[in-house]
């Protein structure tokens, strides 16, 4: 239960807290309170999604009003409010219609948290009329946004209508938030008698004190189930510099509640379980009558922290549910005794910006028919049936430029033929023209007079070619990390290894790799050994050539050469792969020496090193669908998932070492089928706006498909309203699922959550329409997004990619939430707007190279040919260092600061070498001609 006046609960602070109010000393009128404008039980707005809600009707109009509480008998409301002639807070009671509103308080000081007893023989409340008959002083905001934990609150029980208040378990410190037992034994509240904040429980004549929680840091807001066997609560419990901070205002009595976490336990405090932690502020959570279902109100939904919501989540965290869908506040929900009604303080219909009321709903769980049969009429087997003729043997993988991949678009062509979508522009194939295969057309290793065959070493997919001959120095592990203090750039000494023009060899992986503590945390490899990136750091270091060579296999480790296929950018210098057995046939005994102790800047003899490759461009093709909405000049609502996959294997495999067909059931067959079912679905459906579907090619080799098909497809001259994808959709696992590009456009947070009515789905959120997927393109070009997403897992990129590892059930939910979300996108009048977000850190593929902290530069690519020399941008994200620098459309990054750039690797290296607020120098080519532009580098978001 919260303890504040409601304005704060719509004003610019995160959400809840107590405001100070210049309080006028007259005493309050001992006549009932008339209603502004009654009678109050007038009909409100239910907005689109908040179909759990019927007759809802508003019971107060005017002023601040809010934390209303239904009688056992459902007959009367008991809330606070802040009336004329009551500047702070006081306690009202009213009938079920909103009808008799009159003061139970006293008038004087502040009150807030009041409770019927269920025996309707009393009523209790929190006040500090005692001791300060005005109002309190105002919080100090200078700490930034806290809630005051006023002493002078004591907890009073008085008469029905308040007469003879009297205090329970006087303490001289904050006491508030009581609530007592649906069975009238027990009253719970939140106390600092412990010096900390923590729940209480006592008798109901305040006998018997027990402190439930003994945990640091905030603890309360807490409720009992129906039974009363059950509490659930908010919480804070930080940690570090968080601590810190809570407990400095903790001692000036003051809390900061940016962040609360739901949490359960047993009404004599045991079992305690924490059921919601998405860093976001959920409080006033309230138990269904059933004990099941928990509601509560947060802000969860809303980038900016204002704005709350109504929310119903399972008792075990599960089935996370949108209730209420106000773009204003919703908050403090409480359910009847008998779960009939839901009361509830809201800022919709009010007749003055900023005004609160209360409100009264009917509560239903019969869901609407779009709810009820949740599958809309998806076919399992249809989907199933899909996702096997997608990874037979024929399609071998789906590798870009093979038959199989070739095979697969016939398929899918075939499929919209079927289905009756109509070609663009005559034809379903949207063709384009990528680098599609690379071979080994020379490959030559000898070292001090040995030579080693293609069994022993093999180029890497992103050597270049060359020859090179020279002497070969030992870097160890090749890594150079200043997170984990580790630099195989210097010798036993600490003293710099020269490898300038020379011929670099070290180990694959990184040391001490089975060792779980391990500075380099034992198998779950730092970025810095990461194949490419350590060729990039030898190549900046002035190596003319890189030999990675496997150490001895340890665990599962096979000695084996990673394959070299697919299409992958240039390094710029050779790159070649060695087998722990060449090491031995090279060095004997001696290789052993290497794994003891450090050697870096050993001789390791002269080379001679030829590598020569030959990769071929070819055309591949995206398939192309539409189904027409009838109307001139509609807009567009693409929905697409990518049908390319591995191939057999090669570097991009999680498995680079093993030559097999990667099936890809989930990665993306499971899109794909998905995407065709949505097409069979929707056809016979009405619809606004043209629905044309992608089936999109290359999406492995760097989104080429999708970055053609925005750039210069058959729709390049036609509005985008939308833009929905399926990516790996096939592994619901724990009802869990990931939504993409939430904040991407103004209401698609809206659409998803009804969307997701009635399935029981854990929805993890994401604003941010950057990633390594088809729907980044369209980011890109400034169209909304929302992109479905089941996961990575352990047959990712690998041969264990099957069908029957897929989760048809969960597929049927997928493809359930996304038919509703794109019927809707594809109806609404208004298309969503736009938004652009700012200093979002998206990873590698965003321009950023980080996944949330260092240094953001905010350059978005250009995604292209990936043999084109350095990074084209496609412009710069607002306010971002890039943006300041003056980095332009088109421009092509070709070093930043010292580092040479050839690819999104290369820039991804160069940054992670920087710091925020360090000044570079960004060399690009614009036109053709070369540009240096000065940039401050700023910090990417945590």
């Amino acid at each position: 239960m919260q303890k504040s006046p409601m304005k704060i609960l719509i004003s610019a602070a995160l959400f809840l807290g107590l405001t100070a109010f210049s309080c006028s000393t007259n005493p309050p009128s001992p006549e009932p309170i008339k209603e502004k404008s009654p009678p109050n039980a007038a009909k409100a707005t239910i907005l689109n999604g908040e179909w759990r809600l019927q007759n809802l009707r508003k019971l107060t109009s005017g002023g601040e009003n809010a934390e209303a509480y239904f009688s056992a008998d459902g007959q009367e409301i008991i809330f606070q409010a802040t009336r004329e002639g009551f500047q702070c807070d006081q306690i009202f009671r009213m009938e079920a219609d909103g009808s008799n509103q009159r003061l139970v308080s006293t008038g004087l000081g502040r009150t807030t948290c009041s409770f019927i007893l269920p025996d309707n023989s009393g009523i209790i409340y929190s006040s500090s009329h005692a001791t300060q008959k005005t109002c309190p002083p105002k919080p100090d905001h200078s700490k930034g946004y806290v809630w005051p934990l006023l002493a002078d609150f004591e907890i009073y029980k008085a008469g029905p209508n308040g007469e003879n208040p009297e205090v329970l378990a006087p303490h001289p410190g904050y006491d508030a938030e009581a609530v007592v037992s649906p069975q009238g034994d027990r009253i719970l509240f939140t106390s600092l008698r412990s010096g900390d904040v923590d729940i209480w429980s006592m008798n109901i004549d305040g006998s018997d004190l027990k402190q439930l929680t003994t945990e640091e840091g905030y603890d309360g807001g807490a409720f009992f189930s129906r039974d009363g066997s059950k509490i659930v609560y908010r919480a804070n419990h930080p940690t570090g510099e968080d601590l810190e901070d809570y407990r400095k205002l903790r001692d000036q009595n003051l809390v900061r509640p940016g962040v609360m976490n739901l949490m359960v336990m047993n009404a004599d405090g045991t079992d305690k379980r924490e059921i919601l932690a998405n860093g976001s502020a959920n409080f006033a959570p309230y138990f269904h009558p059933d004990g099941q279902r928990i509601i509560f109100s947060s802000n969860m939904d809303d980038p900016g922290g204002r704005n709350f919501d109504l929310y119903l989540i399972n008792v075990d965290g599960s089935g996370l549910e949108r209730v209420t869908y106000s773009p204003l506040f919703d908050s403090f929900p409480m359910f009847s005794y008998d779960g009939s009604k839901l009361i509830f303080a809201s800022n919709r219909d009010g007749e003055e910006d900023g005004e609160t009321n209360v409100f009264v709903a009917d509560w239903t769980d019969v869901a609407p028919d779009f709810v009820e049969s949740k599958t809309a009429g998806i076919s399992a087997e249809r989907l199933m049936s899909d996702v096997q003729s997608l990874t037979t043997e024929e399609m071998a993988g789906r590798g870009l430029g093979t038959p199989g991949l070739e095979k697969a678009g016939q398929w899918l062509e075939a499929q919209f033929k079927e289905i009756g979508l109509a070609p663009l522009g005559g034809s379903y194939r949207d063709p384009f023209e990528v680098a599609v295969s690379s071979k080994v057309k020379t490959a030559a290793f000898e070292l001090d007079k040995k030579t080693l065959g293609p069994k022993a070493f093999r180029p890497l997919p992103f050597s270049s070619s060359g020859e090179v001959e020279g002497d070969v120095v030992w870097v160890g592990w090749g890594i150079q990390s200043n997170e984990y203090d580790h630099d195989d750039y210097k010798d036993r000494d600490e003293k710099p290894i020269d490898v300038s023009g020379k011929v670099v060899m070290m180990f694959r992986y990184e040391p001490e790799r089975d060792d779980e503590k391990s500075r380099f945390e034992g198998k779950n490899p730092v970025r810095e050994s990461d194949l490419r990136y350590k060729a990039i750091q030898a190549r900046h270091q002035g190596a003319a050539a890189v030999i990675i060579a496997n150490p001895r296999p340890r665990g599962q480790e096979t000695d084996t050469l990673i394959q070299f296929s697919g299409v992958t950018s240039e390094l710029g210098i050779p790159v070649v792969h060695l087998t722990w057995q060449a090491m031995i046939d090279l060095y004997g005994n001696k290789v052993s020496e290497l794994e003891r102790y450090r050697g870096n800047g050993r001789d390791m003899g002269k080379v001679k090193l030829k590598v020569q490759i030959e990769r071929q461009r070819g055309e591949v093709a995206n398939i192309v669908g539409m189904l027409p909405s009838g109307n001139d000049n509609a807009e567009v609502l693409v929905v697409g998932a990518h049908y390319d996959h591995l191939g057999m294997g090669g570097e991009g495999s999680m498995r680079p070492g093993v030559q097999a067909v990667h099936p890809g059931a989930d990665d993306n067959a499971s899109g794909v089928a998905t995407m065709l079912e949505l097409a069979r679905l929707l056809k016979d459906q009405p619809r606004q706006r043209d629905i044309v579907f992608i089936g999109f090619s290359a999406e492995e080799s760097g989104l080429l498909g999708s970055s053609h098909f925005v750039g210069a497809g058959p729709l390049k001259d036609r509005k985008i309203a939308a833009m929905v994808n399926l990516d790996m959709v096939g592994r619901l696992r724990e009802k869990t699922l990931h939504v993409m590009g939430v904040g991407t456009g103004m209401t698609l947070r809206e659409t998803v959550r009804r969307a997701s009515a009635g399935l029981g789905l854990n929805l993890m959120l994401d604003p941010s329409g950057f990633g390594p997927s088809d729907h980044m393109s369209f980011t890109l070009a400034n169209v909304p997004v929302l992109a479905f997403f089941t996961g990575v897992h352990d047959a990712y990129h690998t041969p264990d990619d099957t069908p029957e590892t897929l989760n048809t059930e969960g597929m049927v939910d997928v493809a359930t939430m996304a038919l509703r979300a794109v019927h809707e996108l594809a109806n609404q009048t208004e298309a969503p707007t736009y938004v652009a977000l700012k200093n979002t850190a998206q990873g590698d593929r965003g321009g950023d190279g980080s996944r949330g902290y260092g240094p953001s530069f905010g350059s978005i690519p250009s995604f292209g040919d990936p043999n084109q020399p350095g990074v084209k941008v496609s412009g710069a994200r607002p306010g971002s260092a890039a943006d300041k620098a003056g980095l332009k459309k088109d421009d092509i990054i070709v070093k930043f600061g010292e580092f040479d750039v050839t690819s999104l690797q290369d820039f991804a290296f160069a940054l992670r070498q920087h710091k925020a607020g360090q000044e570079v120098v960004v060399k690009v080519l614009r036109d053709g001609k070369p540009l240096e532009l000065n940039a401050v580098l700023g910090e990417a978001k945590k």
